[in-house]
């Protein structure tokens, strides 16, 4: 879940900051309001493509940050070698004019592909014409996993266990009747032969 955003020289944007409370966050206002310029704070601060032009006129370089609760994503945090700070996640992302870009996970740096696999799984954004993770298959199945708690797990866990099993009867059963075959065929040319 996202706690709380911060925004500094993006595009129009001198200075904004944002608290989020648990659930749905919903955006909304005027034409011309900056609801777009948050939205792609937040892409860029999940690992979208970091954009000089973003990087508010006159200024050296536009700054975003987030606090993430890091939960979702212990397995990948642990796999980059950051370790969540009293299970929050800290991320911060800067452009320069030139176009540079530097991550930082609670201030380890990181590479940009570390941060879009968190932020997929961290936050979903929902506009008009973008794609909903809600779509993805796999993410259904994560949802309803999740929801359903230890019970899905365990039967996934079982299921796993009985399709290798599986797998390795129908290996072993493929090369007995292909070493069947190849024994009738030899004796086949050997009869011929003969």
């Amino acid at each position: 879940m996202l706690l709380d955003l911060s925004v500094e020289n993006v595009a129009i944007i001198d200075r904004a900051a944002l608290e989020l409370g648990p659930g749905l966050t919903v955006v909304t206002g005027e034409t011309g309001a900056g609801k777009s310029l948050l939205v792609d704070a937040i892409a860029l601060a999940l690992g979208g493509r970091a954009d000089s032009d973003l990087v508010r006129s006159g200024t050296a370089r536009a700054s975003v940050g987030m606090t993430i609760e890091s939960a979702p994503v212990a397995d990948l945090c642990q796999a980059a070698g950051v370790s969540p700070d009293e299970g929050r996640l800290v991320v911060q992302r800067d452009v320069s004019a030139e176009g540079r870009s530097t991550v930082r996970l609670n201030g380890r740096p990181v590479a940009v592909g570390v941060l879009r696999a968190l932020g997929s799984r961290l936050v979903d954004l929902h506009g008009q014409h973008d794609h909903q993770a809600l779509l993805a298959p796999e993410a259904q199945i994560e949802f309803l996993d999740e929801w359903i708690g230890v019970e899905a797990k365990t039967l996934r866990d079982q299921v796993a266990v009985a399709f290798t099993r599986a797998e390795d009867v129908r290996r072993r059963l493929s090369a007995l009747r292909t070493s069947v075959r190849d024994r009738e065929q030899r004796a086949d040319m050997l009869r011929f032969q003969t």
